[in-house]
């Protein structure tokens, strides 16, 4: 990760890690960048002990407000509405605020959601 933050250091203007724990293979990262036109990007990273890669990020503009790739535009709105919150799971979640980028396709997730791969 310093790898990557040193070669774009040019639009880098700061970064923080608020979590890095590591134990054999296993890992959990947290981190935010603040880019030089003060949008920020929000990282989170997790390897398994079976070496298996989960990540997320959400991106932000100098507002603050959630920003969503380019491509995601021409995601058309589904005719149905959709949770990526599993049914079984779902209690957990009804109180929280939905993502606005995802409402817009007749999704429901967590507002901090963006991708999970």
């Amino acid at each position: 990760m310093l790898d990557l933050i040193a070669r774009h250091e040019r639009f880098i203007k700061s970064f923080h890690v608020s979590l890095y724990e590591q134990e054999g293979e296993m890992l959990r990262f947290k981190a935010q960048l603040t880019f030089t036109n003060k949008s920020k990007l929000f990282i989170k990273e997790y390897v398994f002990e079976n070496k298996e890669r989960k990540y997320a990020y959400h991106w932000t503009d100098s507002s603050g407000n959630m920003k969503a790739p380019e491509w995601c535009a021409a995601v058309q709105p589904l005719d149905e509405p959709f949770s990526v919150i599993s049914p079984e799971n779902r209690s957990f979640w009804e109180d929280e605020k939905g993502n606005p980028i995802f409402a817009k396709r007749n999704i429901f997730a967590p507002e901090q959601f963006m991708f999970f791969l």
